[in-house]
């Protein structure tokens, strides 16, 4: 009866492991599946960081060339009020 009892009891504790076990595989999937989400999303927002970059790179040249050609227009107007 004795070893019954024990028999029992290691399937009991064998049957819990195994569900700790499986609970491991699902953590450690989720962990995998969230790591692969960060990577996309690191990905995006330097695409959209890049993207930002370029736009403000571009009218921060447009703005340059406008302030150098009122410059140049300010020249003319006060070489022509010094005649």
């Amino acid at each position: 009866m004795e070893r019954n009892h024990f028999e029992t009891l290691l399937e009991n504790i064998d049957s819990k492991f195994q569900l700790v076990l499986k609970g491991h595989d699902v953590l450690r999937g989720e962990i995998i599946k969230n790591r692969e989400e960060i990577v996309r999303v690191e990905k995006e927002l330097s695409a959209l960081i890049r993207f930002s970059y370029a736009e403000l790179e571009k009218r921060f040249k447009d703005l340059e060339s406008r302030v150098r050609y009122l410059e140049e227009k300010f020249r003319d107007i006060e070489g022509q009020l010094n005649l």
